[in-house]
């Protein structure tokens, strides 16, 4: 059996990870992200129905899935990413 790669799963809390953050000349939000490739839908046979599912650890998860909320535990610390779009979004509220 292949071993799986920790180096695919994104920092941060979530199955993804945010690649750009930006605000339009409205003031709306848009962003980029890239899903973690070991989060799929799965079709659960007891519910009858796809539903959120990590193939790195097999399991649907208790829930958090539902919400791309991580329940593999890894690389849990802060996303640069997010931290970067949070200075982006304060920098465009001063600028208004």
């Amino acid at each position: 059996m292949r071993r799986k790669s920790i180096r695919k799963i994104p920092a941060g809390g979530y199955c993804y990870q945010l690649l750009k953050y930006s605000v339009d000349d409205k003031g709306k939000p848009y962003w980029a992200t890239r899903l973690c490739p070991y989060f799929t839908r799965k079709y659960d046979k007891r519910y009858r129905g796809k539903f959120p599912y990590c193939k790195y650890i097999n399991d649907f998860g208790c829930g958090a899935l539902d919400d791309q909320c991580k329940e593999c535990g890894i690389k849990m610390g802060e996303d640069p990413g997010i931290q970067k779009a949070i200075e982006n979004y304060n920098d465009n509220q001063n600028t208004q």
